[in-house]
């Protein structure tokens, strides 16, 4: 379960916390930055899960991408390329049923002619078999996020065929509309 988030330098956010409950709403005004939270864990999500691990981040624009970024710049702060760009996810791992400790995995991109990205998970795993497993749990996490937005069809009217009388009261019309 994911139980918190942080972004430095990402879209419209220099720096951002957030805590995360089971149910996390986001409010704000129009452009605000509630897309850009969601859209940070798909940045995550459609590099880390990418057939291509050897690709440093995935900016999108292929079939089975959630979101086309754009380039690297569009992805920073001010547009600043100079900037690092990292997002952190904290999220509880369970281990034979019972909750352990929270483990925070940590991207951070730099552009040094080409995009590199270092990662890490604190604390630190103990051995390859402890990573593996961090590794597992991470994909298991990035995999339960849902993206719901493409699934959407577009805004259509629907005009149903309704004779209406005059003198008809909204209850006959009411009866009609179930009935037909």
């Amino acid at each position: 379960m994911l139980t918190a988030l942080r972004f430095e330098n990402f879209k419209s956010w220099r720096v951002l916390d957030i805590a995360l409950a089971p149910i996390t709403l986001l409010f704000g005004t129009n452009s605000s930055g509630k897309s850009s939270v969601l859209q940070a864990l798909l940045l995550l999500k459609q590099t880390l899960l990418s057939y291509d691990q050897a690709q440093a981040i995935n900016l999108g624009g292929g079939h089975t991408d959630y979101v086309d970024f754009g380039s690297y710049a569009d992805l920073i702060y001010g547009h600043d390329e100079s900037q690092l760009l990292a997002l952190s996810i904290t999220f509880k791992t369970p281990v034979r049923g019972q909750v352990q400790s929270d483990m925070v995995y940590r991207a951070v991109w730099h552009l040094t002619g080409e995009i590199k990205r270092d990662d890490a998970f604190e604390p630190k795993p103990k051995n390859k078999s402890n990573l593996d497993l961090c590794l597992v749990e991470l994909e298991a996490t990035l995999d339960r996020i849902a993206y719901l937005a493409p699934l959407r069809a577009e805004a259509k009217r629907v005009y149903q065929s309704l004779i209406a009388f005059a003198g008809m009261s909204s209850n006959d019309e009411l009866i009609i509309r179930c009935l037909s």
